[in-house]
């Protein structure tokens, strides 16, 4: 059996912003493409100059500008520029793929003739022009590396099954997403709120509970993870989640799961290939060398009933 289990990690699964990453094609200096469907004299480009915010997010903000006889996005929010070239007075075109293909971009006027509105995600999704721009600014506070430790732990996203991991590095938070992908490291601008040097939008609110312990973490201001607590695993707790595990949608492959001390050894039956997890909480456990996810599933009474391998795969465990 041969699952791939890959998620899209450049945008970070907490939660996706609008292009919070571009693929690798999409670098500063790229050459444009010279096969445009038309040409438009630097004159006529320079109407489309100036900067135009997301309606559904402020911080989002594009700057179009003319690059000698090429008009440039850049995506003001992480620095990354596009080449767009175009197809009629009016709508354009991104030369490198985003998010997997080239992105038109449509440019309307208002009654004085000029383009106040451009629509890069369809018709009802609008940017608007602003005239009064002012970029996205934070500051990094004091702190010490002993006050981002109260942040460490676990997090869980409640609508997904997915974890991730706070550790405090350097005097910088650093998010390790268990599915994987590079960890991101986060600094203070208040004592409740991260962000990222490298992406000023992927921040991090934390809520406390009365006693001003860190029970929750929102990231790109919607996206909930809750701390999960320590784990409390016993080496006879263990027993409860060995046994012989059936792919749900495929029951020729079986797992088995034996316990050892507080780690748990994976067996593919069908190959014989091993894989020790150890656990982050009392239901999830992983190895991170090989980027194993194993999450178990318990009924009302608490009885496991199956687990998730590497995130969706679904194995029933085999009552005997």
């Amino acid at each position: 059996m041969n699952r791939l289990f890959n998620l899209i990690a450049a945008a970070f699964l907490i939660g996706f912003v609008l292009f919070a990453a571009i693929p690798a094609a999409a670098q500063e200096g790229q050459v444009p493409d010279t096969n445009a469907a038309i040409h438009l004299p630097p004159g006529k480009l320079k109407a489309y100059e100036g900067y135009f915010q997301f309606s559904q997010s402020k911080d989002q903000v594009i700057q179009f500008k003319l690059n000698g006889d090429t008009l440039e996005a850049r995506l003001l929010w992480n620095n990354t520029t596009l080449h767009i070239v175009p197809e009629s007075d009016s709508t354009f075109h991104t030369v490198e793929a985003v998010e997997g293909r080239s992105r038109p971009i449509k440019f309307t006027r208002n009654p004085e003739g000029a383009y106040t509105k451009m629509y890069l995600l369809g018709p009802k999704v609008a940017w608007n022009r602003v005239k009064d721009y002012k970029p996205l600014v934070r500051t990094e506070i004091a702190h010490t590396p002993a006050q981002l430790k109260t942040f460490e732990g676990t997090y869980t996203n409640p609508d997904t099954r997915q974890y991730l991991g706070l550790t405090e590095k350097d005097n910088k938070l650093v998010l390790h997403p268990y599915w994987g992908g590079d960890d991101v490291e986060f600094v203070p601008d208040s004592p409740m709120h991260f962000f990222c040097k490298e992406q000023l939008l992927f921040a991090l609110q934390f809520v406390t509970a009365p006693d001003g312990s860190i029970t929750r973490m929102i990231a790109f201001g919607r996206d909930r993870w809750d701390k999960t607590g320590a784990v409390s695993l016993m080496p006879g707790d263990m027993k409860a989640f060995e046994g012989k595990y059936r792919f749900k949608t495929d029951p020729d492959d079986i797992i088995q799961i034996t316990a050892s001390g507080l780690n748990l050894v994976i067996r593919q039956l069908w190959d014989g290939k091993e894989t020790i997890v150890n656990p982050k909480t009392n239901v999830f456990f992983y190895n991170q060398e090989r980027n194993y996810l194993l999450t178990f599933d318990k009924d009302g009474a608490g009885i496991v009933t199956g687990a998730f391998v590497l995130g969706n795969d679904y194995f029933e465990k085999i009552q005997n």
